[in-house]
């Protein structure tokens, strides 16, 4: 959903959206509709507060899903706004103007986008970096890194070097762009500039793990880990690139990096021998050497044994459940769930309780005890907030169930579907791709594929062609 930021949200705005989310949605344009009528009588046709509640009601429709009314309510107010000269009526006008692009981008609609920033940037003597900055990214997200470098190279020429996460995202997205390029440059050519804050430049990079090629990204990463001092920051930067090297299926190489990251540590506490074990429990489970990882896991319980806090003990026999279910040991692996709620709930971790309740439904459900499973399953979903990772695996699982329909946990070909998921991603041409989900059934197999950048026709045809020549 866009949204204005959380900071700048109206007393208006605020009310609509707890109206949205009773189902009151005509109440809430007709609340609106009011509000311009009212705007208009008090204050006038061309006035700020007239242009402020049409651009309120955009957001209603935006948020409903009605795009094109949206656009138009917003254009009715850019319009007004463009009529002013005061300062509030060019700020509001650039700001409104911005974020009608942006939303045209996260509608999937790059290319207009790109000309209205693009025409905003020729009517002004002195383009706001921002502007520039985002031209670049949607250059680079239709796959077209030439012009993304001629756009982020004028970000630079403006002479914007203020300490802000947008600097540090141009830096990333500079990097990122070399890397992308035909021929691939050095992503920090004349290293980091001495007044950055490394560590809001690697948060920066961490950032962009949803959004960009894994491949590209594993590469500024590397880069940037030989520059940045910053230890914290080098051990983030580390744990990043164990996710990427997962994501990618190079497991030996994740963990080769969790024995170098374990190295680094001269008297290991057994806060710190339970947490590389369960870092190499992880690394072995997505790899499918599930005996390893079982052993890693009880390796990491052993150590935690005489400690008094359950928080890594909960965490390791909630990943220990995991693994058991994937063996074919559902009802050990219901009873190690068991276990990790009570740990999660005795240190008051209550999201970590229902997580693992959850895990234990799952269990249940593949051991074909569906009473007991929904009744956790329930419990679960009632108290984890929707965008938890763990609550959509549970939502997965209920819905499954509900339409009579396999899971595919049990699959056979899992192992096989995902080494051919791995080989595609690493295969592919740099700088698109960012995930692709095979699927198997009686028919054949079917590709999903997770663009980080729009690729051609051309690069789309070489795209396909490279991922069938791996399907049997």
């Amino acid at each position: 959903m866009g949204m204005p930021a959380e900071k700048t949200l109206s007393p208006t705005l605020r009310a609509v959206l707890s109206m949205l989310e009773a189902g009151q949605s005509e109440q809430a344009i007709l609340y609106l509709r009011e509000n311009i009528a009212k705007a208009s009588r008090n204050h006038g046709q061309d006035s700020l507060e007239h242009a402020n509640a049409l651009e309120e009601l955009g957001w209603c429709h935006w948020w409903t899903e009605d795009y094109a009314n949206s656009f138009r309510r917003f254009d009715e107010a850019l319009s007004i706004l463009g009529k002013g000269d005061s300062q509030e009526f060019v700020q509001a006008h650039s700001k409104l103007y911005l974020q009608k692009a942006l939303l045209h981008a996260q509608n999937g609609d790059i290319k207009t986008a790109i000309h209205l920033l693009e025409e905003k940037c020729k009517r002004l003597t002195n383009p706001n970096p921002e502007l520039l900055f985002h031209v670049a990214n949607f250059h680079l997200m239709l796959g077209k890194p030439e012009l993304a470098q001629a756009w982020i190279q004028k970000y630079f020429m403006t002479g914007n070097r203020n300490p802000s996460p947008i600097h540090d995202s141009a830096l990333i997205l500079k990097a990122e762009i070399c890397r992308s390029l035909p021929k691939p440059e050095k992503c920090f050519p004349d290293g980091l500039p001495a007044d950055i804050d490394q560590a809001s430049l690697v948060q920066s990079a961490v950032a962009k793990t949803t959004e960009s090629d894994p491949v590209i990204l594993l590469e500024v990463l590397e880069e940037l880990y030989a520059l940045v001092l910053d230890e914290e920051s080098k051990n983030r930067i580390l744990a990043e690139k164990a996710n990427l090297f997962s994501v990618l299926g190079r497991h030996d190489d994740r963990i080769s990096l969790i024995k170098q990251q374990e190295s680094t540590v001269n008297t290991k506490s057994p806060f710190d021998l339970a947490y590389f074990q369960m870092a190499y429990g992880l690394a072995f489970a997505e790899s499918f050497r599930l005996n390893e990882a079982m052993e890693c896991y009880r390796k990491a319980l052993e150590a935690l044994e005489n400690e008094s806090t359950n928080q890594y003990r909960h965490q390791a026999r909630m990943q220990l459940a995991m693994v058991l279910d994937q063996m074919g040991r559902h009802l050990d692996g219901a009873s190690m769930a068991e276990m990790a709620a009570n740990d999660a709930f005795e240190i008051q971790h209550h999201a970590g309780g229902f997580r693992s309740l959850g895990i234990q439904g799952i269990c249940l459900l593949h051991a074909d005890q569906p009473e007991k499973a929904f009744t956790k399953l329930r419990q679960a979903l009632e108290n984890l907030s929707p965008n938890d990772p763990y609550a959509k695996l549970v939502i997965e699982h209920w819905d499954y169930h509900q339409d009579s329909k396999d899971c595919g946990c049990k699959n056979p070909d899992k192992r096989h579907l995902e080494n051919i998921r791995f080989k595609i991603l690493q295969a592919c041409p740099r700088g698109y791709l960012r995930n692709v989900i095979v699927h198997k059934d009686k028919d054949g197999y079917d590709l999903e594929f997770d663009f980080a950048r729009n690729p051609s026709e051309e690069t789309m045809a070489s795209i396909r062609q490279i991922a069938e020549s791996f399907l049997d």
